[in-house]
């Protein structure tokens, strides 16, 4: 019994940006069925709806991380520098990856450039593309 693949991989384009994109495919026991076939093209066309639904509120998703780390950067990462407005915090922030799960959440990851050492914001999503969490994360780019 030979399974298909639990994922698909590919890239995106979200706010201008090139990003890496991993679709988790539904998977059970009989996952070579053709009715395995339709939850795959299910879960893959509602990620595309998901992936638009970003590209769409990316403004607002980064407004809403800028809104959460702009003053801890300016307080307590930014060292001799001056501080900076939220406009070029902004400019700092780089959508890398996007992950989306089978029931239709996701996980966008955030690039921050040089603003917290190499950490980046993991910034978990609703179904609907909203906003539910933002982290600042230690993350090892590959």
């Amino acid at each position: 019994d030979q399974q298909g693949p639990d994922s698909y991989a590919g890239r995106v384009r979200l706010g201008g940006h090139p990003c890496a994109l991993s679709i988790e495919l539904t998977r059970n026991s009989e996952s070579n069925t053709r009715s395995a076939r339709a939850r795959d093209r299910r879960d893959i066309a509602r990620a595309g709806e998901l992936v638009s639904k970003l590209d769409r509120d990316l403004h607002n998703i980064l407004g809403a991380v800028v809104r959460q780390y702009l003053s801890l950067y300016n307080d307590k990462w930014r060292a001799d520098r001056a501080a900076l407005e939220a406009d070029a915090f902004r400019t700092r922030l780089e959508p890398w990856s996007i992950t989306i799960w089978s029931e239709g959440s996701g996980r966008l990851l955030i690039k921050t450039g040089d603003l917290f050492a190499g950490q980046v914001v993991l910034a978990d999503l609703d179904k609907k593309g909203k906003l539910s969490k933002a982290q600042l994360t230690e993350w090892r780019m590959p």
